[in-house]
């Protein structure tokens, strides 16, 4: 038998074996080397060069883990959260990428497994500096505000010219409206751990969008998405109608309670 000695096999130098006994049968399955000193302090060394590394595995997973959860629980879009991993990721690529680097297996097996953990690591690298330099050419970080802009900016102009400073507003952009018209705005539908597993449909947004008429007594609801039409729709129909179609913006549709 070889000894396994940081990360191969080593023929041992000892000349003195023992059989390997099976328990169950008696059977000898074959002969370890009794090692001398040297090489079981080698072993020793090698395991206790590896253990300040190995020993924050644990740690380091179980945040991750932990984070985790708490993004899948808060009721926000969770990529936004997801962007303090970036950091430790880093760190456990550059941890990675070292170890693989000092690792030097003597049989040809482990040294390809060597060869493609660093080629995988150049990739690595390789594609985070390439996605980078994508994210520069064409300026990524304005997308939010690009994509933001085209539907609010009409509903933003709308409010400010055809609101009342004290009104209250629901709408699918109630912080832009409210960043810049000052009208107080609330948004078309709660947010919800669970929605991030299951959506809510429009039914549910119904509901949700009776309460918050009932208990926020807007002036206008003014929807831009899909699902918040469909919503205040349903609201719209019925033998007691809570909404009622005013017309249309240019990226969104305007509803105003029915007073009773």
């Amino acid at each position: 038998m070889l000894n396994y000695i940081q990360g191969e096999w080593r023929r041992s130098a000892g000349a003195e074996t023992r059989a390997v006994i099976n328990p169950a049968t008696g059977e000898e399955l074959g002969r370890t080397p009794m090692s001398p000193a040297a090489e079981v302090d080698a072993a020793v060394q090698a395991g206790a060069r590896a253990f300040p590394d190995w020993r924050r595995v644990p740690v380091t997973l179980l945040f991750l883990a932990g984070y985790g959860a708490v993004i899948l629980a808060w009721p926000f879009e969770p990529t936004r959260f997801a962007l303090v991993w970036w950091p430790v990721l880093s760190v456990l690529t550059v941890a990675g990428a070292r170890t693989v680097w000092a690792w030097k297996p003597d049989a040809r097996g482990l040294r390809l497994v060597r060869i493609a953990g660093l080629a995988s690591v150049l990739l690595i690298v390789g594609g985070y500096g390439w996605y980078n330099v994508r994210g520069v050419r064409e300026k990524w970080w304005l997308n939010i505000q690009s994509t933001m802009a085209g539907p609010a900016k009409p509903i933003a102009e709308w409010v400010m010219q055809s609101t009342r400073p004290e009104d209250v507003v629901i709408t699918d952009h109630d912080l832009i409206v409210y960043l810049y018209t000052g009208r107080r705005g609330v948004p078309t539908a709660t947010f919800t751990a669970l929605g991030h597993i299951t959506p809510l449909t429009p039914a549910q947004d119904a509901a949700v969008l009776r309460t918050m008429i009932r208990d926020f007594t807007p002036r206008w609801y003014i929807a831009h998405a899909r699902q918040s039409i469909e919503a205040a729709d349903l609201l719209v129909g019925g033998p007691a109608p809570l909404l009622r179609y005013a017309g249309s913006i240019a990226t969104a549709r305007v509803y105003e309670p029915v007073t009773r």
